[in-house]
């Protein structure tokens, strides 16, 4: 009924008006159709609070803590340890830390198995996610100490903000060797190189191979080499859409890990 405003000659039909409306609503339904929020993609991302109902907590960040124990909600993200990646299945594992975020209290540790949070829009704030627990009947809130227990609670309302350069530190103490795997590809900054290993089993040797170029395809995992490393340095590493992973003929027997993982001597 609403859209008997329209502009229509009075000489119009009642079924050119009718047509009219129908029309309209089409055109309405079309334009609904196309606001309507899509599941983000496995990737990189900031986890945002959009809480319409308390301008305090509107644009804080989801971030686990120093300790590496729980997750909290910080006006002044920290460049790792606000970084989360959903896979797509939506794990959500920190980058800081390699921990899988099972909670806001339940960082994983090492070799944990993550869950897979709801991802779900938001009823109440238009344009925003609810994170639905992994094991519980409830959604997180913007205030990291409890739950609430609907999709339609402006507590409930993330935004997530791509994420497009990963910064990377390399340790004073290990003279600018470093492991690095991601499940993206990534442009390596000025005066880095990364190499692959391919085991000979019978001789015990691991041979080395410098990649061509300053990029790392994805899920390829290598050692890294800054020179002249003496004191801790972070550099940015720019993600990629795609690379071709091309090792001119070389198998690359070096295999990573996403999440943190616990390792024997062996």
């Amino acid at each position: 009924e609403g859209f008997n405003a329209l502009s229509l000659p009075e000489e119009a039909t009642a079924i050119e008006k009718a047509r009219h409306r129908v029309y309209a609503l089409y055109d309405y339904a079309s334009a609904v159709e196309a606001l309507v929020i899509h599941q983000p993609a496995a990737g990189f991302y900031r986890i945002k609070s959009q809480n319409g109902n308390d301008a305090n907590k509107a644009g804080k960040y989801w971030q686990v803590n120093v300790a590496g124990t729980r997750m909290d909600l910080v006006a002044s993200k920290d460049e790792k340890r606000s970084i989360i990646y959903a896979s797509e299945d939506y794990k959500l594992v920190n980058y800081g830390c390699g921990y899988y975020l099972n909670d806001y209290d339940d960082v994983s540790t090492a070799g944990t198995e993550g869950k897979a949070w709801g991802i779900v829009e938001n009823a109440k704030v238009v344009g925003t996610y609810a994170l639905d627990h992994p094991t519980e009947n409830w959604f997180l809130s913007d205030w990291t100490g409890g739950a609430t227990y609907g999709n339609n609670d402006a507590n409930a309302a993330w935004t997530f903000e791509p994420v497009d350069t990963l910064p990377f530190t390399f340790k004073g103490a290990a003279l600018g060797y470093a492991t690095f795997n991601a499940p993206v590809a990534v442009q390596l900054p000025d005066g880095v190189n990364a190499y692959i290993g391919e085991l000979n089993i019978e001789n015990k040797t691991l041979q080395m191979y410098r990649l061509d170029g300053n990029q790392i395809p994805a899920n390829t995992a290598v050692l890294l080499r800054k020179e002249g490393v003496t004191e801790d340095v972070t550099v940015d590493f720019n993600i990629l859409s795609n690379v071709e992973a091309d090792f001119g003929g070389v198998t690359n027997s070096l295999v990573g890990t996403i999440a943190a993982d616990s390792l024997d001597n062996t």
